[in-house]
């Protein structure tokens, strides 16, 4: 299984630092990070930025972002351009699709580069509590995957108990 890119992954992973801080959740199959989503489409990364967490009682007054890094209450969110719905069918993305992650402590430069101007297949869910159709990972610390691997998402929708 192919992650976004070799940078996003080991973006993805904590530092040593933070191994105590966070804990990765159980390795999960390729089917059931899809089978997660409630929203599966092709689209390119633009203007990416960095916000607070809001649903983090102790990041209340923490900064998103702290000189090159994003902090442990930041989260990146970025805008989306939705150029093929593979997941629900029928769904018409608006223009103002939005894609936020985070909790980590990682470099906003490479979160830039690594993200702006990509086009990625993105298995999401809506954020409850966020604005309209804000999404985040469908399974936690995986972002997406490569549009090459649109088949195979294809493959595995056939798959999800719905």
């Amino acid at each position: 299984m192919r992650h976004l890119r070799s940078h996003a992954v080991i973006l993805l992973l904590l530092a040593p630092a933070f191994a105590l801080a966070t804990t990765p959740p159980p390795p999960a199959s390729f089917e059931t990070q899809i089978c997660s989503a409630t929203h599966i489409f092709i689209a390119t990364a633009k203007n990416v930025r960095f916000v607070m967490s809001n649903n983090v009682p102790a990041c209340a007054g923490e900064p998103a972002a702290s000189g090159e890094f994003l902090t442990m209450c930041g989260s990146a969110e970025v805008d989306l351009e939705v150029q093929e719905v593979l997941f629900p069918a029928g769904w018409s993305p608006p223009t103002a699709t939005r894609y936020r992650f985070g909790g980590g402590y990682f470099s906003t430069a490479s979160l830039k580069r690594d993200l702006e101007g990509q086009r990625y297949l993105f298995h999401a869910k809506e954020i409850p509590g966020a604005e309209p159709l804000t999404f985040g990972p469908s399974y936690p610390w995986v972002l997406g995957k490569s549009p090459e691997e649109a088949k195979a998402v294809q493959e595995a929708l056939r798959s999800c108990p719905r």
